[in-house]
């Protein structure tokens, strides 16, 4: 990806067209295919998060 980058902005006027890979949204994405969607921002909350989700009984996706 990186050598990528280097030629689009050598080579087109620094039009950078996937060459910057960004991570998804993965709670967004869990919850658009169904399944209950959390987003941990501090880590202290990760046992909380983890509790409610087991006790939902359903597809679930947490995302750092």
């Amino acid at each position: 990806m990186g050598s990528e980058k280097k030629n689009q902005i050598d080579f087109f006027d620094n039009s950078l067209w996937a060459s910057t890979p960004t991570n998804p949204d993965y709670d967004q994405l869990a919850r658009d295919m169904g399944a209950v969607g959390f987003k941990v921002e501090d880590y202290k909350d990760v046992r909380g998060v983890v509790e409610e989700a087991i006790k939902l009984n359903k597809p679930w996706s947490s995302m750092p």
